[in-house]
């Protein structure tokens, strides 16, 4: 189930207010229990209308709900209208740390996924997802929200890898990067449907750094022709922040994307230390760009407002070059600052992170789960612009 409890706390208005409420779906009167300040926990109120057999005690339920129905009245005032919530999340099994590879040499757990499935479902959508974080930091394990979110609420078998990154023990290099995001996707093609995904069926989403392995993946058929598979095995492809024409990021003094000296220093430094240099040849040999026809599968990109620096520049550019190639499906969308939930601007990290952070249990129908969710589910409401 999911990582936290859900809890529901009531609250009036009108100070002094008494609050009668129920929980099981009836009219709430005076004579209903008045609230005293504890957290209603939806999972101590499990609806037996989600309950497939109710003959069968060992039947699980597949979902736990609540229904909250509530009035407040005070002496002297008249009664308030009622108010009523639902809440009716799917429970989500988990599988952890299930290797698609051999352990890396170096140690730790860089060659295992996160398998996020919905209770009792088979044959389900399946969302597989690359963190971000430069290509040198970052971790399948700080992404369980996103895994809850998309298995719980919409449904998808979700799976969430880690692959070796350029900082120690691994300090990886290119092409590792992508070797192992290659290898985690023909594990997930070849066992998926042991945990209930459809094997046919199977987007690729990365953010950041894992917005930039997904294109790659998806652009240059090597990796995966590598792997007895094609690009056709990709249903799609959900790019949040990523970058695509690595040279953009460290042509000096004529910067496409007119980002400062300053930051082109930055990018080099990452370069090498990612890539082994940023010569032409290399920056070309792993920029999605340069492998762009009409075959790709159909794209989604995405960028924020406040994204790192040339970014947004990037994501129009491909954005270009994709669509110049009739047929090819491509949207995009720009995350505006009023898109993000208040709870998420207020860790004040900036759009290039707060994009990813917005997709949660709690902002489960943010407009950033809602873009990546309505790509594999047309029935999710989302207007790209």
């Amino acid at each position: 189930m999911f990582s936290g409890a859900i809890e529901v706390h009531l609250s009036s208005a009108t100070r002094g207010a008494r609050i009668h409420y129920t929980v099981d779906g009836s009219t709430p009167t005076e004579d209903s229990p008045v609230y005293e300040g504890e957290a209603i926990r939806v999972e101590n109120h499990v609806s037996g209308a989600n309950d497939p057999d109710p003959e069968d005690d060992y039947e699980p339920l597949t979902t736990v709900s609540l229904k909250i129905r509530a009035m407040a009245e005070a002496d002297g005032i008249e009664t308030g209208p009622e108010v009523v919530a639902d809440y009716v999340i799917d429970t989500v099994d988990t599988s952890f740390y299930v290797p698609y590879d051999p352990l890396p040499e170096a140690g730790g757990a860089k060659h295992c996924l996160d398998i996020y499935q919905p209770h009792g479902k088979t044959g389900r959508p399946v969302l597989f997802f690359v963190h971000g974080g430069a290509w040198k930091q970052g971790d399948k394990n700080i992404y369980t929200e996103l895994g809850n979110t998309f298995a719980g609420y919409y449904g998808f078998t979700t799976v969430i890898i880690s692959y070796e990154i350029s900082t120690d023990p691994w300090n990886a290099v290119f092409p590792e990067h992508i070797n192992d995001v290659a290898d985690a996707f023909a594990w997930t093609v070849n066992h998926i449907a042991d945990y209930g995904g459809d094997s046919e069926r199977i987007w690729i989403f990365g953010q950041s750094a894992g917005g930039h392995l997904v294109s790659l993946l998806a652009t240059d058929s090597s990796y995966l022709e590598a792997r007895g598979l094609s690009t056709a095995t990709i249903r799609g492809v959900i790019s949040m922040s990523g970058t695509y024409d690595l040279n953009d990021l460290v042509q000096y003094p004529l910067n496409p994307l007119g980002i400062s000296p300053e930051e082109i220093l930055q990018y080099k430094a990452l370069m090498v230390k990612v890539f082994g240099n940023y010569d032409e040849v290399t920056m070309n040999a792993y920029s999605p760009s340069e492998f762009v026809g009409g075959g790709q599968p159909p794209f989604r990109l995405i960028w924020a407002w406040d994204d790192m620096p040339g970014f947004p520049e990037e994501g129009q550019r491909f954005l270009d070059q994709l669509s110049s190639f009739g047929g090819l499906a491509v949207d995009s969308l720009l995350l505006e600052e009023s898109d993000i939930p208040q709870a998420v601007l207020d860790l004040d990290l900036g759009g290039h992170y707060e994009e990813i952070y917005a997709i949660n249990t709690r902002d489960w129908d943010s407009l950033s789960t809602r873009a990546v969710a309505s790509f594999i589910d047309p029935t999710v409401p989302f207007q790209s612009p």
